[in-house]
Formats: C-alpha cells, sequence, structure tokens
C-alpha cells in the first residue's frame, strides 16, 4: 500500500510521519529524507519516541539506505568516487580518446570543461540515460550538434569503462541499490515513511519503486494539495504524487491519499493566514488586525545584518524567545554569511551557520594554492603575499610586514627572490647605519625562509602525478604544516570556537585525502607543476565543509533550502529584494537543441526554467510558512546596480494581509 500525505505547510505532516515511525509495532520503521535534513530529523525521532525508538525506528536517506543493503547483500567492500575523485577519473578517460574527439578536443583537458562535463555526466546518470541515447539523439540531429552528442557520447562510454577497473560513481551506486533491493530480505514486511522530497529523479523513483513490493507499506508526505492549478502552486508536488501514483501501479499496489487540514502549528493567526493563502493574490483585508509580520527596508547589506542582530536580541531579551527558536535565512547566503558572522559576533549573537563553506577562500586552502601559483608563474607578488599572508606560511605576521615593506618599496619581482638583496631598507640613497645592515641581514634571512621550500618544490624534478602529489606533501611538511594547524585548532578551541576548529580538521583531512586519490587515480600520468596546479584547484573546489550543531543555544542561519523544516518560533529573512536571482540555466554540455530532442524521444533531463521557478516559488513559500509566532522580511535599498525595492512575491503577500512596509 502507498499512502499520499497531503497538507500545507503547518498542517502536522511531518509531526504525524513521525508519530507513526516512532510508534512500537510488528516490523522495523525507518524515515526517509534527504540528506541535509537527516541530522534534525534524527533528533525530531528521538522527540517522538524516546530513549528505545532506535530498536524498531531509523532515519535513513539515499545513501545510507544504499549502505545498509550492499553491507547485508554484498557490494559494500567496492568504494564510491566522491566529487574530488570523479574528475581525476574522467581526466584519466578524456586521456585516453582525446585524439578521436572533434568537437571538445581543443579543450578537454582544461580544467573548467572537466567540471562542466562532471555536471552532465550527473545529470545523465540521474536520469538514467545511457550512451546509446545520446548515440541515437545524434542520428537525427544537425552536423555541428550531432557531433557533440557523439563526442559526450564517446567520454560516457570510456568513463563507464575506467570505473570498471576501481570505485564506483554515486549514481551508479543508486542504480544497483535498485537491482539488489527486490532480493533484499531485510526490509521486508517494514514500513517507510518519506518526508522532504519535493520531487524525486528516475533512478531515484526507481529505488522507491524496487522498494514497495518489499516493505509492502510506504507513506509519503507532500506539501500542497492534491487538485489545482497544473501550473500553479505545489505543481511540483502534484507531479510528484502522480509518479508515485504510477510506481504503485505498476506494481499492482493501491494508492491511498490522506488530507491533513487545519494548522496546528500556528500560534500566530496571521502566520496560519500565510500558508493558507499561497500564492498571496488575495484581496487585502485590512479590517484583520495583524500581527507578528514586519516588513524592513534597510540601507545596504551591512545595515540589513545589523537590523537582525538588533531583532534577533530584542526577541531574546524583551520576549524570552530562545536562540535555539530563531531561524535567519536568506536564498543566496554567500551574500551575507561572512558580513552576519562579524554583525552577531559584534552584538554577541551566538549563531550556528548551517552552510558549506567555499573552502578555496579558507586559509589552509589558500595557502596550498597560492604557494602552488607563485611557483608556477614566477614568484608574483600577489600569489607570494596570499601564500604568506594565510598564517600557514614560515613567518609570523610581524615578519610578513616587515619582509612585504621591503618588497614594496624595491619592487621584488620573480627571480630578484633568488639573489641577495642589498638595497637599504629605508630606501633609496639612505645611508647604511649598523642597525640598517642588522635589518637588512634579517630581512634576507626571512627571505630564505620563503624561498627555499618554495624553489625545491618548484625544482623537485617531478615528472608524473604522483611525484608531484609526493613533492607537495614534502612541502607541507618543511614549513610544519601540520603542527600549525593542531595549534590554530586547539587555540580556536581554547577561544570557544568549535564550529571553526572542526572545520580546519575537515580541511586537513580533505586536503590530504585530494592529494591522496591524485595518487591513486593519475599515478604514472605525465604531468607538470602548472598542470597539477590547475587540475587540483578543480578538484579541491569540489568540496566542501560544514559541522552539525555543537551547541543548543544558537541562531540558526543558512540559505533558505538546508533551514526550511527546522521547529522555528521566529523567522527573519534576509535579501527579500527584486534583485533576487532567478534560477540560472542549467549546467553541463547538453544543449537547449539536445534537451529538446530527447524529450522528444521521451527522455527528460532536469527541469526547464519554469520547472526551477515553480522550485523556488514553493521554496518561498516553505520558508515563509516556517515561523509559528513571528516573521520578519528584510531587503536593502541599496545593491551592486542601483536602488533595490521589495520583491513582488513578498510585496504580493504584504497586500494580501494588509501590512505596511
Amino acid at each position: 500500500m502507498l499512502t499520499i500525505l497531503w497538507g500545507l505547510c503547518g498542517s502536522g505532516k511531518s509531526h504525524t510521519l513521525l508519530s507513526r515511525a516512532a510508534a512500537p509495532g510488528p516490523g522495523k520503521r525507518y524515515l526517509l529524507v534527504p540528506e541535509q535534513f537527516s541530522h534534525d530529523s534524527e533528533r525530531a525521532l528521538c522527540r517522538a519516541g524516546g530513549d528505545a525508538v532506535s530498536l524498531h525506528a531509523e532515519v535513513l536517506t539515499f545513501g545510507r539506505m544504499a549502505d545498509r543493503v550492499f553491507s547485508l547483500c554484498g557490494g559494500a567492500a567496492r568504494g564510491v568516487l566522491d566529487r574530488g575523485g570523479r574528475l581525476l577519473t574522467l581526466r584519466l578517460a578524456v586521456d585516453q580518446v582525446a585524439d578521436r574527439l572533434t568537437v571538445y578536443r581543443a579543450r578537454c583537458r582544461r580544467p573548467e570543461f572537466l567540471s562542466e562535463l562532471a555536471a552532465t555526466l550527473d545529470e545523465l546518470k540521474s536520469y538514467q540515460i545511457q550512451p546509446e541515447t545520446l548515440l541515437d539523439a545524434a542520428a537525427s540531429a544537425e552536423a555541428a550538434e550531432a557531433a557533440r552528442l557523439r563526442d559526450l557520447a564517446l567520454l560516457f562510454t570510456v568513463y563507464d569503462a575506467q570505473l570498471a577497473q576501481g570505485p564506483c560513481d554515486p549514481r551508479d551506486r543508486l542504480s544497483l541499490l535498485a537491482e539488489t533491493l527486490p532480493g533484499c530480505a531485510a526490509f521486508r514486511d517494514t514500513h517507510w515513511y518519506i518526508d522532504g522530497f519535493a520531487r524525486f529523479t528516475p533512478l531515484e523513483t526507481a529505488v522507491l519503486e524496487a522498494l514497495l513490493p518489499v516493505c509492502g507499506e510506504m507513506t509519503a508526505a507532500l506539501t500542497g494539495l492534491p487538485s489545482g492549478d497544473p501550473d500553479g502552486p505545489f505543481s511540483v508536488a502534484r507531479e510528484t504524487a502522480y509518479a508515485l501514483s504510477d510506481m504503485a501501479a505498476r506494481a499492482g499496489m493501491q494508492t491511498k491519499i490522506e488530507i491533513l487540514s487545519g494548522a496546528p502549528r500556528y500560534q500566530n493567526p496571521a502566520l496560519g493566514e500565510i500558508a493558507r493563502a499561497f500564492p498571496y493574490e488575495e484581496e487585502p483585508q485590512p479590517d484583520a488586525p495583524v500581527s507578528g509580520v514586519r516588513f524592513i527596508s534597510a540601507r545596504d547589506v551591512q545595515a540589513e545584518c545589523e537590523a537582525a542582530a538588533g531583532l534577533v536580541l530584542s526577541l531574546a531579551q524583551d520576549e524570552g524567545v530562545l536562540y535555539r527558536d530563531i531561524v535567519v535565512a536568506a536564498r543566496n547566503m554567500s551574500r551575507y554569511d561572512g558580513v552576519l558572522a562579524r554583525t552577531m559576533e559584534r552584538y554577541g549573537v551566538p549563531v550556528f551557520l548551517d552552510a558549506k563553506r567555499d573552502i578555496l577562500k579558507t586559509p589552509l586552502v589558500s595557502c596550498l594554492l597560492s604557494a602552488l601559483e607563485a611557483c608556477c608563474h614566477g614568484y608574483s607578488y600577489e600569489a607570494v603575499f596570499s601564500y604568506l599572508k594565510t598564517g600557514l606560511g614560515p613567518l609570523t605576521p610581524d615578519q610578513c610586514d616587515l619582509l612585504e615593506n621591503y618588497v614594496l618599496t624595491w619592487r621584488i619581482r620573480g627571480g630578484d627572490w633568488k639573489r641577495t638583496w642589498e638595497g637599504h631598507p629605508r630606501g633609496l640613497g639612505q645611508a647604511f647605519s649598523p642597525e640598517d645592515v642588522t635589518l637588512l641581514e634579517e630581512i634576507n634571512h626571512l627571505r630564505r625562509l620563503v624561498i627555499a621550500p618554495l624553489e625545491r618544490l618548484k625544482h623537485s624534478g617531478a615528472a608524473t602525478a604522483r611525484e608531484v602529489a609526493e613533492a607537495v606533501y614534502r612541502f607541507f611538511e618543511e614549513i610544519e604544516l601540520p603542527d600549525r594547524l593542531t595549534q590554530k585548532s586547539a587555540r580556536l578551541i581554547e577561544l570557544q570556537q568549535l564550529q571553526r576548529a572542526d572545520e580546519t580538521r575537515q580541511l586537513w583531512d580533505l586536503l590530504a585525502g585530494t592529494l591522496s586519490q591524485c595518487v591513486l587515480t593519475l599515478g604514472g600520468l605525465s604531468m607538470t607543476l602548472t598542470a597539477f596546479f590547475e587540475l587540483f584547484s578543480l578538484v579541491i573546489s569540489q568540496y566542501e565543509v560544514g559541522s552539525i550543531p555543537l551547541s543548543l543555544h544558537q541562531v540558526a542561519c543558512g540559505q533558505t533550502d538546508r533551514l526550511r523544516r527546522r521547529a522555528a518560533r521566529c523567522v527573519i529573512l534576509l535579501g527579500a529584494s527584486d534583485d533576487a536571482a532567478l534560477p540560472q540555466p542549467s549546467p553541463g554540455l547538453v544543449s537547449p537543441m539536445a534537451r529538446k530532442r530527447l524529450l522528444e524521444m521521451g527522455h527528460q533531463l532536469s527541469p526547464d526554467a519554469e520547472g526551477r521557478l515553480a522550485q523556488e516559488r514553493d521554496l518561498l513559500y516553505s520558508l515563509l510558512a516556517l515561523p509559528s509566532e513571528r516573521l520578519f522580511v528584510l531587503y536593502p535599498r541599496q545593491g551592486e546596480d542601483g536602488e533595490l525595492s521589495l520583491a513582488p512575491e513578498l510585496d504580493a503577500l504584504r497586500t494580501s494581509l494588509g501590512v505596511r512596509a
């Protein structure tokens, strides 16, 4: 039996699923959620079921489900490529067929092409499109388009052949999971509860279709109502419901519909109205008093963050709201996270940034990449001092300042770093005093501390990927990087900056692991230091670092898609201006014409612009309907390109509630 549980935000869908999953009874119960919601779902399940809930209920993701099935039915020993490992494997595949490519031959080894190719193959595998399908599409396409599709099919084929010799692609792992599930006895007569998904890829649908006859009982919660305008609100959820119903019909099983009404979450009627009246096109109701909903404009992003910090303090100090019951969210958090973190720290507000950091901007990765850039591009001023100012090089901040002043005074560049410096520390035309001689000797000593490890890395004689990776690790040891990181992590722990300390540890593991992957995957492949630098920069950029909350007494800050299911009494939405970015075109190498041709052949790829816009609209609804008591919508009046105003969708909400900005 498949049960589809419908309801608007706040109607109690997640609570209903948790209650059913936590209730003891025959058959084990599993709660299936997206990866980013697994931690919060585990906590919620424990609250709902008590200390003994793990005896009969468990939270799983698609990845964890694969781990469980393969550990019981075989296949766990085979590794899985991560995002960086996939790029390295693609590099090997490209090397094998570069001379057979037509359209992509000239740029196939460039890092940016490998990134596009990885995104393309990920999409194709998610939507179960094989190389043969691309060749079929090429047969009826125009000459230029056909050549692109044939190149792509060739690369796809060689990549799959490369995978047969080692770890598998994560998408192939889900395909294998769908094939293995029918014979897995561990999930027989179990109950599955699915929550937090707006849509499933065909590959995920295949897994669920294989699981349903095995378990026999599945309940999926969807946000919205089962009927309505096909192109209107909740159209994405209705498409998902149709796909699930078709899946059950193919399995010869019935589909049951349950609809939850009411809004038990909301203590503020105005917020219940937000959940009910989506998409906020009703006539204004000025006679209905609205409290707890405010629209606030600020001068710029900095002022917006200061207003948010002030609201948090007011809620906590004047109204007794706990920090953990407050959420600060933005659709584009990269625009806010640095400013917001500093502002909250200045105001004394403890925050947890629920976001993945761009590790290219972290001191550790910047240290390595800047050092490699200095070696590859002639010791430019920018590269050398970007390396030194990370705080992880061989100089203290004071020593770095002393050296930089001399370099700027005498315009030291390139090969000058390898020669003894003789210019006066205070500039041209100055007479040397004994103190000046001593100072110049110290500056030359600092120069040698900086340039010696870089020179040994540059002239290591490495000619293969393995040799370059080993030379890089020797460089780490020479500048005592592991010891410096240990000391830095200890200082952060002493300062109670536990999240940054945890991220520092993760970064070192990622960096060392990426070097190991280069050795294992590329091995004896011929490679210069410059080529390694370009490839390594791309590979390391595929990773992100993040952590789970290390304290409950924190305000959760992050992207709207990561916070839309967090329990909250109060929500502060930042960046609600009319310059909010629309969904970007699908990444990858499949052109719009090729996508159209594949669709005509019955092969759907990722949603088009209209579909992505519908997803964004539903995401905004989920966040606006998240708080139970208070909602604050903030936006800057000034942006990089001029004056801004409230986003049209939110202006419609303001009008429908009769609230003044």
